[in-house]
């Protein structure tokens, strides 16, 4: 046996670790994360017939005994299907809070770890178990005698090419993480649920540009947006399943409140710009003729970032306009 130190390199066994097996496996070729987890599954998988799984991105570091934590859930709980813990913006003892760009994102990872995940884990269906840190039981995951199943609509974005896949399809696909969810709790015949866990934490690499983060969200944003759609069309697929009837009752009151989210989120662009002019307009009761003329260039400047960002997001390349987006 042996310890790897990051700073000392290879070093004796120290008290208290505990011993690991560890295989290690290279792909010659680049061909996405789905298709390192096709190979895990379902080769490797196959093979060692796991009970849990614990999939972690590159770039992600697992707090000191999280992967412990995560076991644990499916110890106590024999139907929980898959879990997630907290993950974290990784911020250098805080000195990277000083780019607003890294505490904006630090703040929107605190609130879904607070409000969203924990609300979710109580109706037990979270809508996505984030790739970066989560953990799945592997009896849960398999698919039935048909070949029908959880790993069969998982995989299925990855065969899908150009003219095979529509644009739903296509976009969809790029959040197949929440159809795996979705399929694991509607699963024929059977009562998983998913669950969230705090005092597993994971700390990630967030992007620190304008041009990266806008190339992250606008796949995380399409991929959700079209999951969502795709979950609530195949919400009453819950009737399959073996829950109970007071969990499909909490399964369908979530899947109302997901539905409103969806419709303030498709309206939020109006939203806003109906309460800065409501808010902009109340200037002129206050400053006069100077009040008029400051709601009209409010209004006409809003107007104009709009359409500025709304022309920059046609283009495919955010690294190219990095400047634009940051005057923005």
């Amino acid at each position: 046996q042996m310890t790897l130190d990051i700073k000392k390199g290879v070093v004796g066994v120290k008290k208290g670790n505990t011993p690991v097996q560890m295989l290690f496996c290279l792909k010659e070729k680049n061909q996405k994360k789905i298709n390192s987890h096709r190979w895990f599954f379902q080769a490797f998988g196959a093979v060692l017939d796991p009970n849990v799984c614990v999939l972690i991105d590159a770039g992600t570091k697992p707090g000191k005994d999280s992967v412990y934590q995560l076991w644990k859930a499916f110890d106590l709980e024999p139907m929980c299907a898959g879990a997630c813990g907290e993950i974290k913006a990784m911020l250098v003892h805080g000195k990277k809070l000083l780019n607003p760009l890294v505490a904006t994102q630090n703040f929107e990872y605190k609130m879904s770890n607070i409000l969203d995940k924990p609300l979710e884990s109580a109706f037990g269906f979270i809508s996505v178990l984030p790739g970066a840190f989560s953990a799945y039981r592997y009896v849960a995951l398999q698919n039935d005698k048909t070949g029908q199943g959880p790993l069969e609509k998982y995989f299925a974005g990855e065969k899908m090419h150009g003219a095979n896949a529509g644009i739903f399809t296509a976009n969809m696909y790029l959040a197949e993480d929440r159809i795996l969810c979705f399929e694991l709790v509607s699963k024929r015949n059977c009562h998983w649920i998913l669950q969230y866990v705090k005092s597993a934490t994971g700390e990630t690499d967030v992007p620190t540009t304008m041009a990266e983060f806008i190339s992250q969200r606008r796949r995380w944003l399409n991929g959700s947006f079209f999951a969502a759609v795709y979950a609530l069309a195949h919400s009453f697929d819950i009737f399959r399943s073996d829950h109970s009837f007071l969990r499909k009752t909490m399964f369908l009151v979530e899947f109302v409140y997901q539905t409103i989210s969806m419709i303030f989120a498709w309206f939020a662009l109006g939203n806003f710009f109906l309460v800065f002019r409501i808010l902009t307009a109340s200037l002129q009761n206050e400053l006069g003729t100077a009040g008029k003329v400051l709601f009209i260039v409010f209004e006409w400047l809003y107007i104009a970032v709009l359409i500025t960002c709304f022309i920059l997001s046609l283009g495919n390349r955010p690294q190219g306009s990095n400047k634009w987006y940051m005057s923005m």
